[in-house]
C-alpha cells in the first residue's frame, strides 16, 4: 500500500510529521518551549495542534524537563514558582523567567487499533499493530525506592518483563529502552552490571541487544532509576527487527557496556530506525575531545550521521530527538554547530544533564522514519 509523508511547515519550534500506511496515520509531534513561555502555554500549543489533526490516539508522550536534578533531595527544586497549572507541578527558584520544559514529544495514531496495557491495575503503555508488525511502548517503569540501586535495577527489568507478558510479549522483543537513573554519575557502572546480570540468563547477547539511552534524572517516586520500553514483533516474513552497528565507534559491549548502537526495524511499508544516546566515544571505546564541548558535538553528529547513511537515511528523516548537555552555559553551541553546517530544522530537544561519563559533555539520541 501507498506510503505517504506530511511534513506540515509551522512556526519554528512546532514540528508534526505524518506518515500514512495500512489504513492508519502515525503522527510524530515535537513542540519546544520558546523563550520566556510557561509550560501552561506550552501545553496550549500542543493541544492546538491535536485539535488540528481531531484528536489522535496518543501511543506515547515524553515530557522534556530543561534541567535534570542531582538526587532526589534537590527535585522539589526542579522546576519554576507561579506554575500551578503546570502538568510538571514542581518548582525551581530560578527558573522563574524560563520555562523549565524543554518541550514535549508525541507519537499519535488516526484511523489505527490503540490497546492499552496494564500492569497491576495501572495503565503502564499502548500497543499498535499494522499488517506487518506489533509495538508496543511503555512508560513510567519505576522500582520500589526503598531497595538497593542494583536490587532496584533488577526489579525494573523483571517488571518490565511483567509489562511485556500482559501484552503477550517477551523481553526478546525488546528494541529500545530509554534508562533515567538518578545521581547516574555515582552509580553507573554499577547499574550496568545489573543490567547485565538481568541479560545473561536470558540470552540476550546471543539474540538482540536492545538500543538505549541512559541519562541521569530524577523521578517523583524517589526511586534510583525510571524506564521507557519500546518492543516489536514482526508478524510477517517481509518485515524485519536487527541491530545497527556504528560505522564509527566500537560496538558498546567491547567496553562492557550492554546496548546497541541503534536497532532498525523495517517493513515493505515504513522503515524505523532508533539509535541510542550516542557520545564522543572513540573505536576504542574511549572520550575524545576531553574539556571541548565544540570538537565533542562535531564528533558525535559525524557519529550519527554516519548511522543514519548506512541505513539511506539522513537528518531529514529524523522525527524525534534530544541533545544533552553536561553544563547549561553550553546550550547555544548544538545550535551553532547545526547553523555551520547547514543542517536542516529537527525536532531536537534541548536538555542539561549528565550521561554516563564526567567528562562527556555532549550526547544525542535520535528517532528516524522513512518511508521504502
Amino acid at each position: 500500500m501507498l506510503l505517504e509523508k506530511n511534513t506540515l511547515e509551522l512556526p519554528t519550534g512546532n514540528y508534526i510529521t505524518s506518515f500514512r500506511h495500512s489504513g492508519m496515520v502515525e503522527h510524530f509531534l515535537t513542540v519546544l518551549a520558546d523563550p520566556g513561555e510557561s509550560p501552561a502555554e506550552m501545553f496550549q500549543r500542543l493541544d492546538t495542534f491535536l485539535a488540528v489533526m481531531d484528536f489522535p490516539s496518543i501511543l506515547r508522550m515524553d515530557i522534556l524537563g530543561r534541567v535534570n536534578t542531582r538526587g532526589t533531595e534537590d527535585l522539589q527544586q526542579r522546576y519554576c514558582y507561579n506554575c500551578d497549572e503546570c502538568r510538571l507541578n514542581h518548582t525551581r527558584a530560578d527558573c522563574v523567567n524560563e520555562c523549565p520544559v524543554a518541550g514535549v514529544y508525541v507519537h499519535a495514531v488516526t484511523g489505527g487499533s490503540v490497546k492499552p496495557v496494564w500492569l497491576g491495575g495501572r495503565l503502564v503503555g499502548n500497543e499498535l499493530r499494522d499488517p506487518y508488525v506489533r509495538y508496543v511502548l511503555l512508560d513510567n517503569l519505576h522500582p520500589e525506592s526503598q531497595l538497593d540501586r542494583g536490587a532496584q535495577t533488577h526489579q525494573l527489568f523483571e517488571r518490565m518483563e511483567d509489562a511485556l507478558r500482559a501484552a503477550n510479549m517477551t523481553f526478546d522483543d525488546v528494541a529500545r529502552t530509554w534508562l533515567y537513573l538518578d545521581d547516574i554519575l555515582d552509580w553507573y557502572d554499577d547499574f550496568n552490571q545489573a543490567r547485565t546480570d538481568f541479560f545473561k540468563p536470558r540470552d540476550v547477547f546471543k539474540k538482540r541487544v536492545p538500543a538505549s539511552t541512559g541519562v541521569g534524572g530524577a523521578n517523583s517516586t524517589g526511586s534510583a532509576i525510571q524506564a521507557s520500553v519500546l518492543a516489536a514483533e514482526t508478524l510477517s516474513d517481509e518485515a524485519s527487527i536487527r541491530a545497527v552497528p556504528s560505522p564509527l565507534q566500537c560496538p558498546a559491549l567491547d567496553y562492557d557496556s550492554s546496548f546497541s548502537r541503534a536497532v532498525e526495524i523495517a517493513s515493505p511499508e515504513i522503515q524505523r530506525l532508533y539509535i541510542s544516546g550516542t557520545a564522543s566515544i572513540d573505536p576504542d571505546g574511549f572520550t575524545l575531545h576531553i574539556d571541548d564541548i565544540e570538537a565533542q558535538i562535531a564528533y558525535t553528529m559525524e557519529v550519527v550521521q554516519a548511522i543514519l547513511t548506512s541505513r539511506g537515511m539522513g537528518w531529514e528523516d529524523v522525527v524525534r530527538g534530544v541533545a544533552y548537555v553536561k553544563h547549561k552555559k553550553d546550550f547555544d553551541r548544538f545550535g551553532e554547530y547545526c547553523q555551520a553546517q547547514q543542517l536542516p530544522d529537527m525536532p531536537i530537544g534541548l536538555v542539561q544533564n549528565d550521561v554516563c561519563r564526567d567528562d562527556l559533555l555532549f550526547e544525542i539520541e535520535v528517532d528516524a522514519i522513512k518511508k521504502v
